[in-house]
């Protein structure tokens, strides 16, 4: 009995210590997010994307140009590797463009996908807080960059999607990286860099 107490006593400390580190390394995040992208008003970068989908032996590979705009509240990923293709994201849904053809997802129909967009949009708009809502949610400061996991508890997400990892740069709370791993293993991964921001009243920096 008293092994168990002291096993019970164990592992609620090292839960609360867990979720002190989440709730300290999120709240320091949220607040650089939303002091750093405040002034924005746009913002360009690149990006590489690594998916790896079952039915294929060799994962996929993209190199592109990110644009988001602050005004429209829109995000386009226009793609180098297949030049024309692009895709066009905001909070009601998605665009893919591909051979001339556009294709329109709508968000209002599928939790998972208004879900990831909600989160995805959060990254680039300066506001992180709402979230937290998202699911269970874990942080960690791994020094030069915070680490952010999402993993889902409504079930209909959860048939798409497992988790959605996400990891900050804490010199400018800008996204370095975006994991978005899928039920059956299943993933995309994305790495940003060369980052350009134009700020109301200061231009590009």
């Amino acid at each position: 009995m008293k092994k168990r107490i002291i096993a019970a006593v164990v592992a609620l400390g090292i839960a609360s210590a867990t979720y002190s580190q989440t709730s300290d390394a999120l709240n320091r995040l949220e607040a650089g997010i939303e002091t750093s992208y405040a002034q924005m008003e746009r913002m360009t970068c690149t990006y590489e994307l690594t998916r790896q989908v079952s039915l294929l032996s060799d994962a996929a590979h993209e190199k592109g140009t990110l644009t988001y705009s602050k005004s429209h509240r829109t995000l386009v990923l226009a793609s180098l590797t297949t030049a024309g293709d692009s895709t066009i994201m905001n909070h009601t849904g998605i665009t893919n463009v591909s051979g001339g053809k556009r294709v329109w997802t709508d968000a209002a129909r599928s939790t998972a996908l208004r879900q990831m967009l909600d989160i995805v949009m959060a990254c680039f708009s300066g506001d992180f807080r709402g979230v937290r809502a998202a699911g269970n949610v874990t942080a960690k400061d791994l020094g030069g960059t915070t680490e952010v996991t999402f993993v889902p508890t409504d079930r209909r997400v959860l048939r798409h999607i497992g988790s959605i990892t996400l990891s900050f740069g804490n010199d400018d709370y800008g996204l370095r990286r975006m994991t978005v791993v899928q039920r059956g293993g299943d993933f995309m991964a994305y790495t940003f860099g060369k980052k350009k921001v134009e700020s109301r009243g200061t231009g590009r920096k």
